[in-house]
């Protein structure tokens, strides 16, 4: 028979898996004793008068002794225990009379050695609820307390718990501090891939202009390692002509007129030669909007600047032999008599200048047919008198059958439209670039076109087309910007990004309202099932936040449990509050519903707080305004006992707005 046959073993706890687990991370069980759990138990046994007092912590299958006062053993079994039974107990648990108790009066405890009489316990309860042990005080002889000695057995165990609590949120803490390492590293694993493995070249620069980090691309581009171009300064491979129209883009970068600039340069290799560029540059800042480093994409041109320096050679080359047979022509017809003597040598002539002008046609077609570009000659007419085979290509026809045809019979009239102040422009005489091209709309291929204006006897002639594309450009740089305002988790907008958006929404005066919404409950699924749950569990709740709200509102997630909804195209400025209320009330309950999250079902649910903007205000309000007095709502309604709603009046709106409106979003 075993030693617990005739104890009555305290009812199950409906959560012991989490209980035991918090327990075990609190690193308190089989540790030494400490003065501060000592001198508790040494007040305890004295305030109560028993020879025996105790602080026990239960696990799943002793309750050991943190510390005590008149025994010798550590630890009990747990199915023997008498702590077991105080903590599913709310208050202080007591047992007059063990002998005449029906749940005791047969257990070990009471029969043998310790001989229980009397037993006292006051459960200690995480901040969660998890009941992990008692503060608890034993005789061996029956007995009651006073009403003030039970008082002073509740002011004792609260004062274990707090030291409890304590303990816990330390070790919260530091599982939290991991969790966002862990995060970081990830994050930074990808950005480390993106940025060394392109097909172009990727730079840092601090704001001294100095490379703080490159990649093999663009080391190469120069012709050094990337250890012998670290620490350089820009200027030290860049042309000084380019060096000053650098500076110039830059500041008009840290002044906020431009976030980015897209640029031709000149860089100087290894060898003293230079290689053309095509630079893209962004300023990255902290989240309090400072100046943090210079972001630059950076693209080889060298063979289309080759290309389109070779077809201005040979057009200039084409034009002087044709004017050079021209004239030729005139001086033999001055006479007719000269004419009709020298008419074999006039023929002989005109073949030459045909053959000429047929062998340089040749050598250009075979050239430009060659090249990666889409190159194209077109009169004033808009007619066009030159293509290339990769024209033929892109517009789907045969390009030699395009010269004498009008553009417009050849382009979408969609684009042609878009197209027309750019041509008129090129006529006009000034060299016009347009960056975003699309050419297919099947292909979804995008195009960098260059017009170049064309002069014959210093009036516009026409104009040259070189277009090259460039959707592998525009793809990194659109991936650059959208890990500079998504949440990596969620992939919903992040802080830069609402606060931006917000900031947009207040410049037009249209009513808009900001929910603050902070999940209840989240970290004790954190706790019980693991991090990687939790990153689960958030993203299900992005999910539900999307499918709640309407399409024109916007989602995003500040950090941690915390996301933020903005609500657009609300009624009336007096119904923004109502509207606010109605729809934060549909969140609180969509997110009541049970998540599922693997295995396991979990609830939660919500505090939240709303700041609106009616459009009119009395005084100018700013995105972080807003959103301030939003957070400080939500607190208001956590501390209300969660999962409620809490308005900020608009004279705390009004409180948080500067004198000047001068936000920049950030």
């Amino acid at each position: 028979m075993s030693v617990s046959a005739h104890a009555t073993p305290a009812p199950a706890f409906p959560d012991e898996d989490a209980r035991v687990a918090l327990l075990q991370r609190l690193n308190l069980l089989d540790t030494p004793p400490e003065e501060t759990f000592d001198r508790v138990t040494r007040l305890a046994s004295i305030i109560a008068g028993t020879p025996m007092a105790m602080v026990t912590l239960v696990d799943n299958e002793r309750q050991w002794f943190k510390s005590s006062v008149g025994i010798e053993s550590k630890h009990t079994p747990r199915d023997i225990g008498f702590c077991p039974h105080a903590m599913v107990s709310d208050d202080l648990f007591v047992v007059p009379d063990a002998e005449n108790d029906p749940r005791f009066q047969h257990n070990p405890l009471v029969t043998d050695s310790p001989h229980i009489r009397f037993y006292a316990g006051m459960p200690l309860r995480s901040s969660q609820g998890h009941a992990l042990g008692t503060l608890c005080v034993i005789d061996t002889k029956a007995r009651q307390l006073t009403s003030e000695q039970e008082e002073a057995l509740r002011d004792l165990a609260a004062i274990v718990r707090r030291e409890l609590l304590q303990r816990e949120a330390t070790v919260m803490s530091q599982s939290m501090q991991r969790a966002e390492g862990r995060a970081l590293e990830e994050s930074s694993a990808v950005l480390h891939a993106t940025f060394h493995q392109a097909a172009v070249g990727m730079v840092v620069l601090g704001m001294d202009g100095r490379l703080q980090q490159l990649n093999q691309r663009f080391a190469s581009m120069l012709g050094y390692t990337v250890e012998q171009l670290q620490g350089k300064h820009f200027s030290e491979f860049t042309d000084a002509d380019d060096v000053a129209l650098a500076a110039a883009d830059t500041a008009r970068m840290q002044s906020g007129a431009i976030s980015s600039y897209s640029r031709e340069r000149r860089y100087r290799r290894r060898n003293g030669e230079y290689v053309w560029v095509n630079v893209t540059v962004a300023l990255a800042r902290t989240s309090d909007t400072q100046p943090l480093h210079y972001i630059s994409v950076v693209e080889d041109i060298s063979e289309r600047k080759r290309s389109d320096d070779a077809l201005a050679e040979l057009r200039a080359e084409l034009e002087a032999r044709v004017e050079q047979r021209t004239a030729e022509l005139k001086a033999v017809n001055t006479d007719l008599a000269h004419v009709v003597a020298e008419r074999d040598r006039t023929i002989a002539a005109r073949r030459l200048i045909e053959e000429a002008l047929r062998t340089s046609r040749e050598t250009l077609q075979t050239i430009t047919d060659n090249l990666p570009v889409l190159i194209g000659d077109i009169d004033v007419d808009l007619r066009y008198r030159f293509t290339n085979a990769t024209y033929g290509e892109v517009f789907h026809c045969d390009a030699s059958q395009l010269p004498g045809r009008r553009v417009a019979d050849v382009v979408r009239p969609d684009l042609m439209a878009r197209l027309a102040p750019m041509l008129e422009r090129v006529l006009a005489g000034e060299r016009v670039v347009n960056e975003n091209v699309v050419y297919d709309e099947a292909s979804g291929r995008v195009w960098s076109a260059t017009y170049i204006p064309h002069y014959k006897h210093d009036v516009i002639n026409g104009f040259y087309v070189v277009s090259y594309d460039v959707t592998e450009r525009k793809r990194l740089e659109s991936s650059l910007t959208e890990q500079a305002l998504q949440d990596p988790l969620t992939l919903l907008p992040n802080r830069r990004a609402l606060l931006a958006h917000v900031s947009d929404a207040i410049a037009d005066s249209a009513p808009l309202a900001i929910l603050f919404l902070d999940l209840d409950g989240f970290k004790r699924v954190n706790d019980l099932y693991g991090h990687e749950s939790g990153d689960v569990l958030l993203t299900r709740v992005a999910d539900r936040l999307r499918a709640t709200v309407r399409a024109s509102d916007v989602v995003s997630r500040l950090a941690g449990d915390e996301f933020v909804l903005v609500l657009h195209a609300l009624n009336t400025h007096h119904l923004v509050a109502a509207d606010a209320r109605r729809v934060a009330s549909g969140l609180i309950e969509a997110l009541n519903v049970p998540v599922d999250i693997g295995t396991h079902q979990v609830r939660i649910g919500a505090s939240i707080g709303i700041a609106y903007y009616t459009g009119r205000p009395t005084r100018p309000i700013t995105a972080k305004g807003l959103l301030t007095c939003a957070d400080l709502a939500m607190y208001e309604a956590k501390a209300s006992g969660k999962n409620t709603v809490r308005l900020a009046n608009e004279d705390r709106v009004l409180a948080h707005a500067p004198r000047t409106h001068d936000e920049t979003a950030g």
